[in-house]
């Protein structure tokens, strides 16, 4: 039997902000959206089971590949969460969000974040 998954909102940044004039890494536009998300959504972050990224390349443009990580500059509550970083040109993000909807179809966990 499979079971339901909600999508409980969302939250996206600005695409015409450019993050590097102002001074900013990948981790400020991450720290941003899970804020917003979790804001848009009421969700506590002490209620997140796991953590999906979705990411094409940050390595070679951010110098960063560890993205689940930047989860605990967020909030404290995120030490230790399970994350895992998705990586599928276009369509990161997608893949990303599938992996999280078939963790809780399949009773791994309750609720997930994807960034």
């Amino acid at each position: 039997m499979t079971r339901p998954v909600y999508l409980l909102g969302g939250y996206q940044t600005d695409f015409a902000r450019n993050w590097t004039k102002e001074g900013k890494h990948i981790s400020a536009m991450i720290r941003e959206a899970v804020a917003g998300g979790l804001a848009a959504t009421g969700v506590e972050p002490a209620e997140i089971d796991v953590g999906h990224v979705g990411n094409f390349a940050a390595e070679l443009y951010a110098m960063q590949g560890h993205l689940g990580a930047f989860l605990v500059d967020v909030d404290p509550a995120f030490a230790g969460l399970p994350t895992g970083r998705h990586e599928a040109a276009c369509a990161s993000g997608s893949i990303a969000l599938l992996a999280a909807s078939a963790e809780i179809e399949a009773g791994r966990y309750e609720c997930a974040l994807v960034v």
